[in-house]
């Protein structure tokens, strides 16, 4: 691509909410002009990165690198969308976000029959000429990568803090797994813990990477709904599996099912959907 930014001087930026640089990132793209950055930073902005200036030498020595939005791999999806990351950090099989990927969502409170529907779809997809991406929470997430690791681990995972400060805690050695296979990414420096506000933030990029977003199980006014929303506004797909019409845990994919999301029964027809 011909657009070209300055990595160094985006990298000492880093240290800013991610956020923020989204937003200042997006200005710079508008006038494609490197002093358009400094000018827009506050003098309270110029000091905390002076404050909090980072080293990230032990996470590239653990592997991790930068990945900066003119590189060739991040991914092409995301430059499409708004407040687009000007950076990445990432640790894994890089070559991983090249490819056309669908995200896996749901609850966080599984039942029997989500846990067997998120199975055979991952199982599926990961068949198929698509990655699957998804998250790092219990419930849903989690089960995507468990069923991944079982087949290779080949997946793309968005953390919603650093990698030094893996959330949850209980799935840090699943992930440190996933690492060796497959690929994990964020927005975060390496050592920012979990606040719950990043939740939203993960969640454009849950979709915005992604060709479509598929949501097995959710109830209403679930978490994941959030993401399903951000997929709408970037124009991806949303493919949804209906549930028990007796559970309440299910009433959140019926409710998108009827506002026109695409049921489907099997990972083929999610494949099969961009075909034509």
């Amino acid at each position: 691509m011909n657009f070209k930014m300055n990595h160094a001087e985006w990298g000492e930026l880093a240290s800013l909410p991610a956020r923020r640089r989204a937003e200042l990132f997006a200005r710079y793209r508008a006038h494609q002009s490197k002093k358009e950055i400094s000018t827009l930073l506050s003098s309270e902005e110029r000091k905390w990165i002076k404050r909090n200036s980072t080293d990230f030498q032990a996470f590239f020595e653990e592997g991790g690198r930068i990945i900066f939005y003119d590189d060739d791999n991040y991914p092409r999806l995301l430059r499409e969308i708004t407040f687009t990351p000007p950076l990445l950090f990432g640790k894994g099989n890089f070559s991983l976000l090249e490819k056309e990927l669908i995200t896996v969502i749901g609850t966080h409170q599984m039942r029997p029959y989500g846990k067997a529907v998120t199975r055979f779809f991952t199982n599926g997809l990961m068949k198929s000429k698509f990655g699957v991406l998804t998250g790092t929470l219990n419930g849903t997430e989690e089960t995507v990568l468990r069923t991944s690791a079982r087949m290779g681990g080949e997946i793309v995972c968005v953390l919603a803090s650093g990698h030094h400060s893996l959330f949850p805690k209980n799935n840090r050695q699943l992930l440190e797994k996933i690492e060796q296979t497959g690929v994990t990414i964020t927005e975060y420096t390496p050592d920012t813990a979990f606040d719950s506000r990043f939740l939203e933030e993960r969640s454009r990029l849950l979709s915005g990477i992604s060709r479509g977003v598929l949501l097995t199980e959710e109830k209403s006014r679930g978490g994941a709904l959030l993401t399903v929303q951000y997929a709408v506004e970037q124009n991806r797909e949303v493919f949804v599996v209906p549930g028990n019409i007796f559970s309440d845990g299910s009433a959140g994919a019926h409710d998108l099912i009827m506002e026109g999301a695409r049921l489907v029964a099997n990972p083929q027809q999610v494949v099969e959907s961009f075909l034509f």
